[in-house]
């Protein structure tokens, strides 16, 4: 029975693993296209980048409410990849009227701010290549090449920047104080389409009311980092069997707790109450050291040993160089210095081997007690 109990364990715990993971939902996807967090050549990590070095305060809009503010100056909504919540869209619209901010919806499908505003894509492809209707100067744009549907509308107050009136690929909409802008295909914001360097002029022309240093945000919300749905709390009503399965967990470990003479503090066994003697331990650093070949490191400790020893009566710093140690002791009494020095210059050899470690000990030790019987 024992031998099974450990594999029972683990297979609990693998279970448990397994279940946790299945409640856990998967993280939104890097790849998403327009996601800043898309590196790709579909992404939008360099349009942020580009407008950070614009000076821009570039802001990401994730894991928060759906919510605005008048210090916040435009809102870049790029091929969003979820839906819009209810409310949503007169939220960001009625930010846009009353603040004058600026919106940027950069889409090549239909989304709810389309129908909101009465803009749908057409059937047939944009042209390959155009020019733009409005003077487009700040910088100036030149030839744009859209990969896109066009759009309709019906409005009267549209105007079309891009594109012909029966095929416009970017629209402005004025909307109370602020600006509503279209754009029907992704390259004008992609890592890819940013080569284009009309695609970035026009971005810039888009951007022109909002103001240097201006914040502009990034709606990531709609690429999946939103925050999760608010469920009522319902009261916890337990079934009949879960209740009788609680309450007989209760009563059996409160029987267990009660009656187990299991119970109570650990008492130690023989081998962790002995206590090793100092020789066990001088051994077992003896072996470590030679096991990790540390002569050099073993020399160096007798050798200061040895100085030790040698300066001790005199009283004065051991940890001076060899030549002027032995200059020292000479103050002191009659010292043979060229033995002494010689001996010093061996034990500093850094990589001995354990036959001349052992020699340069005990040549160390008789000097230190030659030295003592004569003094």
């Amino acid at each position: 029975m024992r031998r099974i109990w450990p594999f029972l364990i683990v297979g609990i715990l693998v279970a448990g693993v397994l279940w946790i993971g299945s409640l856990i939902d998967d993280l939104p996807s890097l790849g998403v296209p327009g996601s800043v967090y898309n590196t790709e050549e579909n992404g939008g990590a360099a349009l942020e980048r580009w407008l950070i070095a614009l000076e821009y305060d570039v802001e990401r809009m994730e894991y928060v409410e759906w919510e605005f503010t008048a210090e916040q100056d435009a809102l870049l909504i790029l091929a969003p990849s979820t839906f819009f919540q209810a409310g949503e869209t007169d939220t960001v619209l009625e930010w846009v009227r009353d603040t004058g901010s600026t919106l940027i919806v950069v889409d090549s499908g239909e989304n709810a701010l389309h129908r909101d505003l009465d803009i749908v894509m057409a059937d047939e492809p944009a042209p390959a290549s155009i020019s733009p209707n409005q003077p487009l100067g700040n910088p100036p744009v030149t030839t744009l090449k859209p990969r896109g549907p066009a759009m309709v509308t019906t409005r009267r107050d549209v105007a079309v920047l891009a594109g012909t009136e029966d095929e416009p690929v970017v629209l402005a909409l004025a909307e109370g104080r602020g600006m509503v802008y279209f754009v029907s295909w992704l390259d004008v914001i992609t890592n890819q389409g940013l080569r284009d360097e009309n695609n970035a002029r026009l971005l810039q022309n888009l951007l022109s009311r909002v103001p240097q240093g201006g914040t502009i945000l990034f709606d990531e919300i709609h690429h999946g980092r939103a925050l999760p749905p608010k469920v009522p709390r319902k009261p916890v009503i337990l079934s009949p069997l879960v209740a009788g399965i609680v309450y007989a967990s209760l009563a059996i470990g409160l029987w267990a707790l009660l009656s187990g003479r299991r119970f109570g503090s650990i008492v130690p066994t023989r081998m962790e109450v002995a206590r090793r003697s100092s020789a066990e331990y001088v051994q077992s650093m003896a072996g470590l050291f030679q096991r990790g070949r540390q002569t050099g490191y073993i020399l160096g400790h007798y050798k200061t040993a040895f100085k030790r020893r040698i300066a001790k009566p005199y009283g004065f710093n051991p940890r001076l160089a060899d030549e002027q140690y032995v200059r020292e002791i000479s103050r002191f009494t009659t010292v043979d210095e060229a033995r002494l020095l010689g001996l010093l210059t061996a034990l500093s050899n850094s990589r001995p081997s354990e036959e001349s470690l052992l020699r340069l000990v005990n040549a160390a030790d008789e000097f230190a007690v030659e030295f003592e019987q004569q003094h």
